[in-house]
């Protein structure tokens, strides 16, 4: 390599750059002319790396550590990421989701260093009626009454019963499941899921970009669907568009399923009206929309019925905003937060330890851990101003 900065890592540059959503010719413009396109491709292929001064500029425009650049991550893996609204969502949306995915799961192992996280409870594949080869489910013709069984196994392994869930973020949490709730920056990316094979976790993440309590928890239901009837089918196998359908058919189908059992709300339902649903969403937190669809697919409603509550829906202006909608609190995970909030509590690592030894930039790692802005800096601050105050005392 020519002369330049001494253990750069191209890949991590890359990971900056697509992190931020920036091309080659953004991130030269961000730079103000100081480099070419060819010099960051150069330092991204490993064929050149930059000055010291370059670097720093890089790390700068791109609101991370110096030793960010420096530092390998194993984080990368060939798992099969199931994305929600993917066929909509643009290549440059989905790489920048992928970036802080791997941010996500560096954090995760960084806790997992010093803490103990709950261990991984999903009901086994093969148990619950899972067929060895998922890919089978696509080929029944009635695979929502397989998935119907698989969901009423579920509720049985994790003994929900048939009442609503009162948290169901808190549920995954509990079931070993790592749940960020973040930025996607993307209007057509609501959420995506992946079974890492590098750390044997299930991770979900789901999308801060739109604030909806009952939208976020079947987007997480959703995805916990992909977990449970999807973990072992390959990209290159959902690679068509067809399949891909099914699948999310499949997890929809699922997250419903999940949130509202079929005794139960069959029970809970009495007339097709939306303001029925409207009672029903204080009680089960699902919106209307799902609710309809979950009608619809009991034979609750006929096909005349589900027609006329759609009319309504769409002209009352609900497609986008449905009553409860601002009142209903969405949940947000829990464990990474409280996982360096004892770290820093404990006396185990302070603040800048933290953000020195993950490298990664302040303002994502608090976004992914679900920390409030500026937790870190607000904590370093008071730990230094308490040392302080020690000294003078002693004084």
């Amino acid at each position: 390599m020519p002369i330049g900065t001494e253990g750069f890592i191209g890949s991590r540059l890359t990971e900056a750059r697509e992190a931020r959503g920036l091309s080659l010719t953004s991130l030269v413009e961000l730079l103000e002319g100081a480099v070419t396109v060819a010099a960051i491709s150069q330092y991204e292929k490993e064929t050149s790396s930059p000055r010291i001064e370059i670097a720093e500029l890089l790390a700068n425009k791109l609101d991370c550590q110096l030793s960010f650049f420096f530092k390998k991550t194993n984080s990368q893996n060939q798992d099969t990421l199931y994305w929600r609204s993917f066929a909509s969502a643009t290549k440059t949306a989905r790489t920048r989701a992928k970036r802080r995915f791997i941010w996500l799961k560096e954090i995760t192992a960084y806790l997992k260093n010093y803490l103990e996280f709950p261990d991984v409870n999903l009901p086994s594949p093969e148990d619950i009626g899972v067929p060895k080869n998922p890919l089978e489910l696509l080929n029944l013709s009635s695979w929502e009454n397989q998935v119907e069984n698989i969901v009423d196994r579920c509720r049985e392994f994790w003994k929900l019963g048939d009442s609503p869930i009162n948290n169901f973020i808190s549920l995954l949490e509990k079931n070993g499941v790592i749940v960020s709730r973040a930025s996607i920056y993307s209007e057509k990316l609501d959420a995506f899921s992946q079974f890492s094979s590098t750390d044997q976790t299930p991770y979900v993440f789901l999308s801060l970009d739109k604030n909806s309590a009952v939208r976020s928890r079947l987007d997480a239901a959703h995805e916990l669907g992909h977990l449970i009837l999807h973990r072992n089918i390959s990209e290159e196998a959902i690679s068509s568009k067809e399949t891909l359908s099914i699948l999310e058919n499949q997890a929809f189908y699922f997250g419903a399923a999940l949130l509202l059992p079929k005794k139960t709300f069959s029970e809970d339902f009495r007339y097709p009206t939306l303001d029925s649903f409207l009672y029903l969403k204080r009680k089960w937190h699902v919106s209307i929309g799902a609710m309809i669809k979950r009608a619809k697919g009991l034979n609750l409603i006929r096909d005349d019925q589900a027609k006329n509550l759609w009319m309504n829906h769409a002209r009352r202006g609900w497609k986008k905003m449905e009553p409860l909608d601002e009142s209903l609190q969405p949940e947000y995970p829990k464990l990474l937060k409280q996982g360096f909030e004892i770290l820093i509590k404990e006396g185990i690592k302070t603040s800048e330890q933290i953000i020195q030894e993950i490298t990664l930039p302040q303002k994502d790692i608090e976004e992914l851990a679900g920390l409030p802005s500026g937790y870190f800096s607000e904590n370093h601050h008071s730990i230094k101003f308490r040392i302080k105050a020690e000294n003078e005392f002693e004084k």
